[in-house]
This record gives C-alpha cells, sequence and structure tokens, in this order.
C-alpha cells in the first residue's frame, strides 16, 4: 500500500535560506522527494532579501519583512513583524489545501495555530529541536543575556505556552533525543505523543578521509 501524501504548512522559526539540515535536509530534500506537499513559512534573513512567496525545491516559501537592525528597539520590531507575517498566513491553513500545521521553535503562534487547526479540521504538530524555555531562564539567571529581565520574561512566558497550552493541544510532538523526550514527559506531557529526532549529518555532504602519502 503507497503511504499517504502529507499536505503541510510548516512554520518556520530559522530565516530564509536555512541550511539547517533537519528543515534544508529532511523537510526540503528528503520528504518533498518521497511526494509530500510542505510549504514554509519563514522570515527574511535581512532586510535586502526579496519578500512575499519565493520557490524553494519545488514548493513555496512565504517570506516575511525583518528587522537587521542593531538594539532592543529593533529586536523587538523584527520579532513584531516575524509574528503579524505568521498569523497573516496562517489563514492560508485550511483543510482544502493542507491536512497539518506545524511549527518549529516558536511559541506565540504555535499557541494560535493550535486552536485554529483544530477549529479546521486540520492535524497540528510542534517540532522542539531545543528546551528554549529552559535556556532563556539560565541565561537571565547567569545574567549573560543582553538584556536579562526581558529573557526572563520570555522564559517565563514560553514555558507557561510550551508546557500548559501547546503540547497538551498538538497532536503529536517531535524533539532532538530520548532523554528531551523523557524531560518534557515530566511536565504531564502524554509521552506517547513525543518522538525524538535526532540530529544527523548527510553522508553525501561528507568528504572521504584522505590517504596520507
Amino acid at each position: 500500500m503507497a503511504s499517504r501524501v502529507i499536505r503541510m504548512l510548516y512554520f518556520v522559526r530559522e530565516p530564509f535560506p536555512t541550511y539547517r539540515p533537519d528543515v534544508e535536509v529532511l523537510f526540503g530534500r528528503e520528504l518533498l522527494k518521497r511526494g509530500h506537499e510542505i510549504d514554509f513559512v519563514m522570515q527574511a534573513g535581512s532586510d535586502r532579501d526579496s519578500l512575499g512567496p519565493r520557490p524553494w525545491h519545488g514548493r513555496t516559501v512565504w517570506v516575511g519583512a525583518t528587522d537587521s537592525g542593531v538594539g532592543l528597539l529593533h529586536r523587538l520590531r523584527k520579532y513584531y513583524r516575524a509574528l503579524m507575517h505568521d498569523l497573516r498566513m496562517l489563514r492560508l491553513a485550511r483543510a482544502g489545501r493542507y491536512d497539518a500545521v506545524q511549527v518549529r521553535d516558536k511559541f506565540l503562534i504555535a499557541a494560535v495555530a493550535a486552536s485554529v487547526a483544530r477549529r479546521r479540521g486540520l492535524k497540528f504538530f510542534y517540532w522542539l529541536s531545543f528546551p528554549e524555555p529552559e535556556s532563556q531562564l539560565q541565561r537571565a539567571r547567569d545574567r549573560t543575556a543582553r538584556y536579562p529581565l526581558l529573557t526572563y520574561v520570555r522564559g517565563v512566558a514560553f514555558a507557561w505556552l510550551l508546557y500548559r497550552w501547546i503540547l497538551p493541544r498538538c497532536d503529536h510532538a517531535f524533539v532532538q533525543s530520548e532523554q528531551m523526550r523523557r524531560d518534557i514527559s515530566s511536565h504531564q506531557i502524554d509521552l506517547d505523543k513525543l518522538t525524538a529526532v535526532p540530529m544527523g549529518v548527510v553522508a553525501s555532504d561528507v568528504s572521504p578521509p584522505q590517504e596520507s602519502p
């Protein structure tokens, strides 16, 4: 029996173009090569990048504006533009067009998408590549963050959203290791809805060792 084709809209935290293996290789190459239909929502890498729909591996990336300036106001504007772009693109997530919505490492849009997907009859998946809330809180405590108070507030907010809203409402979530899977389940998240996808390398991109003369 042929496997079912997945039609998915994927909201990615990293800017476009991205070279993250789990985005570029797993989703951008391998899953598309197998016939799955995945479109992406990303933020531009710089103010000079082209915006709007752009072709990528035979599918579409919807690229939103950013702010490449330095300083707190520029950073806040960058986050605001990313959120507004994500909210606008969420209108594309409809049953006649996609089967599922997936969000990677983003919290505000994931919280909204979890409810929107359910109302529209779509599956909702979440991809967590790093324990971001814990990292934010640790950096705030260690005073290694550039803006410790802002970092602390983000950590508290992200932890609540992730463990009390997003993961309880998702159909399935993907994490980076078995240890991370166990850690997340300690927050009363069903272990059966968590799958570890360890990172790897692309064998074809690794040069063979050269023999010594």
